[in-house]
């Protein structure tokens, strides 16, 4: 499905690349509630992956929901071609560049998950480990969609883009 972004995306995501370019390491991208920063934020991420090579993406959700299969469907929809993965997805393969992997926190840091545990089977610890052995790089986008600031009349979300932490 291929959707016209508003001039106002255009200009988030143009900024977005131009503090990437930056020596910042962490980017705030807050807007009113159905403003479209999910769209904004896989487009952004779909061009990053083309102009720059070997990165990697992880988007990280808060909470018990299912936000990071929300954000994964709405990547799959408008962006044809990317590859996005879960945690499971991870887990069975790893890593590549130009991934764009979902996240939830919750699930990977839950008391008994596997994903961090040391075994026959290689942790996610281990699968940063062998990214980074291929040189991969990776930006994390921490969704803070649900820890809402509130000013009199608007309601905002966020969502933090931090570089290189991984």
């Amino acid at each position: 499905m291929n959707i016209t972004l508003a001039n106002f995306q255009l200009d988030a995501i143009r900024r977005l690349m131009e503090g990437m370019e930056s020596d910042k390491r962490e980017i705030v991208l807050k807007s009113c509630t159905g403003s479209g920063k999910t769209i904004i934020l896989t487009h952004f991420m779909d061009e990053y992956i083309k102009s720059y090579g070997g990165v990697v993406f992880v988007w990280l959700t808060p909470g018990k929901g299912e936000l990071e299969n929300q954000s994964k469907k709405k990547m799959d929809r408008y962006i044809h071609g990317a590859s996005t993965k879960e945690l499971s997805d991870i887990m069975t393969s790893g890593f590549s560049a130009g991934d764009s992997c979902f996240i939830n926190w919750e699930k990977l840091t839950k008391k008994g998950n596997n994903a961090l545990k040391d075994g026959e089977r290689t942790n996610f610890i281990e699968w940063i480990e062998r990214a980074h052995n291929d040189n991969l790089r990776f930006i994390v986008i921490v969704d803070e969609s649900h820890q809402n600031d509130t000013n009199d009349d608007i309601k905002s979300n966020s969502w933090r883009l931090l570089s290189d932490i991984l």
